[in-house]
């Protein structure tokens, strides 16, 4: 989770099992609890808005992390896979985090979001995955 121009936004798991913030009011809550291990930071500077976290380990203390998550590089995934492997046997995006981590360890290459969920960068290929 992160504050963000003061929006609360959630990274989550779209539909090709692609790690994505997305607006909170986007979504209702059935539990509220946080999973264990997760950590708060503030930002001392904004970046890309950003002025607080909530998250696993390597969002929390890899200040690179997002960053090199939504540019889909692969030492990113496998800490993102690494620091929610919980996900993998329980939760809403079970079938997605099993997916992922499929994709991961077949070596399969990741291609940039479209424009609308990040953030206006553009889609860019990283390999010949057709997303």
């Amino acid at each position: 989770m992160a504050t963000r121009q003061g929006n609360l936004g959630l990274l989550v798991l779209n539909d090709h099992a692609r790690p994505v913030w997305s607006h909170v009011e986007l979504f209702e809550f059935i539990d509220a609890s946080l999973p264990s291990g997760w950590s708060f930071t503030t930002l001392e500077e904004e970046v890309f808005g950003i002025r607080a976290l909530w998250g696993y380990r390597s969002l929390i203390q890899n200040h690179s992390h997002n960053d090199d998550l939504m540019e889909r590089k692969r030492s990113a995934w496998k800490d993102f896979l690494i620091d929610n492997e919980w996900a993998t046997r329980e939760g809403p995006d079970q079938g997605k985090m099993q997916t992922l981590n499929e994709m991961f360890q077949s070596e399969r290459r990741f291609l940039k979001p479209p424009d609308r969920e990040y953030g206006g960068r553009g889609r860019k290929s990283l390999g010949s995955d057709p997303a």
